[in-house]
């Protein structure tokens, strides 16, 4: 598991190391640096030349000191000031020991003749869109041949959202420090991250109870947590999945999704749908059960394999006939068991939400940007510009599981 955190939350991290336990900025700094010149290092071809860009906060503070390590590997490094004023304790620290050093420090920028660029502008902490000089300069950066570094984030990419506050560097790799941030995961500042390192660099770990809060994403080591199937046991012993999909005459959704269910692990399936499907599924997935109707809902037959069921799966390829719906009514108002709600089911709900009193915390709605948009009545562009808080906000206010599907899905 991998936490994922926004800007404040970062923040929060940060100023409790440095003030509640007293770990100076400058020690995290100089692990943040080391990480950075490890990755940079590796960028590099041979000992090309680097230009680091820095801006007048600790990111740029953190590009100068990486700055100062690379040159003394004998590394040819050139560091850009962005700004000449305002720059915080920890900048001109390390500017005055880079000075010291002899290490090139410019304030104009001529070419970006560079092999390696480092990013160092801005860090998690931008809060306005960049603009003027400093836009062109990222134009430049990104129309540029040479190789591009970003240190935390890449400039110009929201921590919190993701979105570009009005252009951003297009990095081939960042490293990020302690946390996955938001920005560098969804998109679109996941297309300009570049691949992802993260860097142990010393942050106190917060509480438990604080953790536990953070928005996270699961990895190959969550793979351990799957329960292992006991030798002595039987397609009984991991649970029945009933599959309520298809219409008459349209059977691949149910096909799949049944096929799914099984593939996932449960032991046996069943599959509730029209007559006309029944030999197609039987032909394509024999270890399937099948269970029919006609013209009518056989709700006799319905309740029987509810009854039979641990779990149910309503809405692929139902259609929106009033038979279809009058079966998602039925399904809400009776089905008291794990129940997904997914493609047409969705889209029936959507248009009779009078059924939103009969939502159970087990219920498990599965919409794709479309469908959410018609859930609740925003356009998929604004959703997807906050996609995790649109999905956390329709569980919270349904009192049930979403998950919310993109190029990335949010749980």
């Amino acid at each position: 598991m991998r936490y994922i955190l926004d800007a404040n939350s970062m923040n929060e991290i940060d100023n409790n190391t440095i003030n509640e336990y007293g770990i100076p900025a400058l020690v995290l700094m100089e692990k943040a640096a080391m990480s950075v010149a490890d990755v940079a290092a590796d960028m590099l071809d041979s000992k090309g030349k680097v230009l680091i860009l820095c801006g007048n906060g600790n990111n740029g503070a953190d590009g100068v000191a990486v700055g100062r390590l690379l040159f003394q590997k004998n590394i040819d490094v050139t560091i850009y000031l962005t700004s000449m004023s305002r720059h915080t304790e920890e900048l001109d620290i390390q500017l005055d020991i880079a000075r010291k050093l002899g290490i090139g420090i410019i304030s104009e920028l001529k070419n970006l003749d560079y092999d390696l660029i480092i990013d160092a502008i801005f860090g998690i902490g931008l809060s306005r869109n960049i603009e003027n000089d400093l836009a062109q300069l990222i134009d430049r950066v990104n129309e540029s041949k040479a190789k591009v570094l970003a240190v935390d984030i890449p400039s110009g990419i929201s921590a919190t959202n993701a979105s570009i506050m009005g252009t951003a560097i297009k990095a081939d790799a960042t490293v990020t420090f302690g946390y996955y941030k938001h920005g560098h995961l969804l998109y679109p500042g996941r297309a300009y991250t570049g691949e992802l390192h993260l860097a142990d660099i010393g942050f106190v770990k917060p509480s438990n109870s604080r953790l536990a809060s953070f928005d996270y994403t699961l990895d190959e080591t969550d793979l351990v947590n799957i329960p292992r199937r006991k030798n002595d046991s039987n397609k009984g012993s991991y649970g029945k999945v009933l599959v309520i999909a298809g219409s008459k005459g349209c059977c691949g959704a149910a096909i799949l999704s049944a096929k799914a269910a099984l593939k996932s692990g449960c032991g046996m399936v069943m599959v509730y749908t029209h007559k006309e499907n029944a030999s197609a599924i039987y032909s394509s997935f024999p270890e399937c059960l099948v269970t029919t109707y006609e013209d009518e809902h056989d709700y006799t037959k319905l309740r029987n394999a509810i009854n039979w069921a641990d779990s149910v799966v309503i809405g692929p390829g139902l259609g929106s006939s009033q038979l279809s719906v009058s079966l998602v009514k039925f399904a809400f108002i009776n089905i008291d068991k794990p129940m997904v709600v997914d493609a047409d089911a969705i889209n029936i709900y959507a248009q009779n939400k009078e059924l939103t009193e009969h939502i159970k915390p087990n219920h498990i709605f599965t919409p794709h940007l479309k469908e959410m948009s018609r859930l609740i009545s925003v356009e998929t562009e604004s959703i997807k510009k906050d996609i995790v808080d649109t999905a956390r906000l329709f569980a919270i206010d349904r009192k049930c599981v979403c998950v919310l599907k993109d190029s990335l899905t949010i749980v």
